[in-house]
């Protein structure tokens, strides 16, 4: 077997050009998407054209899904009911209110956005929503503004850089919601690590599309199995699994098929519904493409490390709320 690899620089047109290419001259088999929502887009046209199922192992955005495409499949749920868990479990805590600052950037916008509409459906108060340039590094004024709000929970939606500077204001001002949600900042592992916030990373709240210690069907198999092919120290993330996903897919939709016919496979993918090392399992909607059976976990440090709480049936722990001050951390 023969694996053709293109640097499409997170490019929309220079991927869009490479797609071609792998179609057309190399003619390929089988295509594995790009990274991003902007390039998966922008290729997926191209895929549609030749009509060549593409598993989106990069993609968590709607807008790829929301043209009427029938060969593009999205592997990760969309990114706007990423706190789907985290909200459910604060309303059985008894959290009322909520208050966000994101970064304008489009990721964060599209998370706080997600956020708004699943809280205000859930009965939460939304009581403010600020954003900020993105590189921003003084975030004084909006979290005075927060604190003078005093809400039950206070979201943040930026990048790493971000969520390791404003998590420190917020101790700084001793601003102290009852439970304090950080991302992305708060899925990286680094977070909680000397090199992050340390301790004063505990009790803050994230979320995360997949995670090595999760106790779900083949996984641990999975996080051995990797390290022993790669023998180094390098980080397991959730895009591991993403593009890992792609090739189950692919696998599963050939052998059921018998062949690599695409229309074939296409209506076999469309159908699929398997538990997958992610939380959840694999299940698409026949019409759109997008994920309906995966779940954003849910996560939260406590004592110097993640513990996951929701989906409930990958829970490693339960959710510490409200959160002590930090006059009563230790």
């Amino acid at each position: 077997m023969e694996i053709k690899i293109y640097d499409d620089q997170s490019n929309p047109t220079t991927g869009a050009k490479l797609m071609e290419r792998l179609i057309t001259l190399d003619k390929v088999d089988l295509i594995f998407g790009p990274f991003s929502s902007p390039v998966t887009y922008a290729t997926s046209t191209v895929t549609e054209k030749y009509g060549y199922p593409m598993i989106a192992g990069g993609s968590s955005s709607a807008k790829p899904f929301s043209r009427g495409y029938k060969y593009l499949f999205q592997v990760m749920r969309v990114n706007n009911d990423s706190h789907l868990g985290n909200l459910t479990l604060l309303k059985e805590k008894g959290a009322k209110s909520v208050a966000i600052i994101h970064s304008a950037s489009i990721y964060p916008a599209s998370l706080a956005k997600g956020v708004i509409r699943h809280a205000k459906r859930m009965g939460f108060k939304v009581l403010s929503v600020d954003k900020y340039p993105p590189k921003t590094t003084d975030f004084t004024s909006l979290l005075i503004k927060a604190k003078g709000l005093n809400p039950d929970v206070l979201f943040l939606f930026g990048y790493y850089p971000d969520g390791l500077a404003i998590t420190k204001q917020v101790k700084d001002l001793d601003l102290n919601p009852r439970h304090l949600g950080v991302m992305l900042g708060a899925s990286y592992d680094e977070f909680g690590s000397d090199k992050g916030l340390g301790k004063d990373a505990n009790f803050v709240g994230g979320y995360s599309g997949w995670e090595p210690f999760l106790d779900t069907p083949g996984n641990k198999e999975f996080v051995k199995k990797y390290f022993q092919q790669y023998k180094d120290d390098r980080f397991l993330d959730s895009h591991v699994i993403y593009g890992y996903l792609c090739g189950q897919v692919m696998e599963r939709a050939a052998n059921e098929v018998g062949s690599l016919d695409r229309k074939k496979m296409r209506d076999a993918i469309a159908k699929m519904n398997f538990k997958s090392y992610m939380p959840g399992h694999f299940e698409v909607d026949p019409k759109t493409g997008m994920q309906i059976g995966h779940e954003w976990a849910s996560m939260q440090w406590q004592n110097g490390k993640k513990v996951i709480l929701w989906p409930k049936s990958a829970a490693t722990g339960e959710l510490i709320y409200p959160a002590p001050s930090w006059k009563k951390r230790k």
